[in-house]
């Protein structure tokens, strides 16, 4: 059994050989604590600053929709565009997006509209907002009578809890441009995903029906 003096011999050894390198490891050890505990902080900062921007862009565009007194277009566009601005990779920022392409469709502004939702489609947050830009977009290249780049935003496929509607606006854009059996054939295509969605089957089944006594 080693003596007081032996064991105490053997840790100034350990010292001399390690003490400043474990020192080192510690502060290192610290200084990551610290860094993570601030960056979290950081990150919980920017989500409750980005998550308030988008209520009052929500609040906002409510109390438009109502048509209540003072109600302006710009307390809408306010926060949706300081979404954009600060917070340019979140999915509030392609909620931002999609609302400012709202607003520019209600002012008449097609192609401006386009462009947001292009950048929603382009660098989507998550495949939900892309296939929501992506549909929106062909909806409104349908209504801009830009037949081609309406079934340019259908061809990339969607989820089946999109396909649906996207073989519904296929149909309408083929039957603008003429082709009728390529209308018919989307149309029944659609019928036979929307099983679970009466309302949908209707109104396709209305513009199949309308479509054979047109032929």
């Amino acid at each position: 059994m080693r003596t007081e003096e032996e064991q105490a011999e053997i840790i100034r050894e350990w010292w001399e050989k390690h003490g400043f390198t474990t020192i080192l490891a510690i502060v290192a050890a610290i200084a990551l604590i610290l860094g993570w505990r601030q960056w979290q902080a950081q990150q919980e900062a920017t989500s409750a600053e980005a998550s308030a921007l988008y209520q009052n862009m929500i609040s906002a565009a409510q109390v438009l929709d109502q048509g209540a007194a003072g109600a302006a277009p710009e307390q809408v566009q306010g926060p949706a565009e300081q979404l954009l601005e600060d917070f340019p990779r979140s999915a509030y920022a392609d909620y931002a997006s999609l609302m400012l392409a709202r607003l520019a469709v209600e002012d008449g502004e097609l192609e401006q509209a386009a462009e947001h939702l292009q950048r929603v489609a382009d660098s989507p947050a998550s495949e939900n907002l892309e296939y929501t830009a992506r549909m929106r977009l062909a909806r409104l290249y349908l209504e801009m009578d830009q037949t081609e780049r309406t079934l340019e935003q259908l061809a990339g496929g969607f989820s089946p809890a999109w396909e649906g509607q996207a073989r519904e606006v296929r149909g309408d854009a083929l039957r603008r441009q003429g082709d009728l059996e390529g209308a018919r054939q989307a149309y029944e295509s659609a019928l036979d995903i929307l099983e679970g969605s009466p309302r949908e089957r209707d109104r396709v089944r209305m513009k199949l029906d309308d479509l054979k006594s047109a032929s």
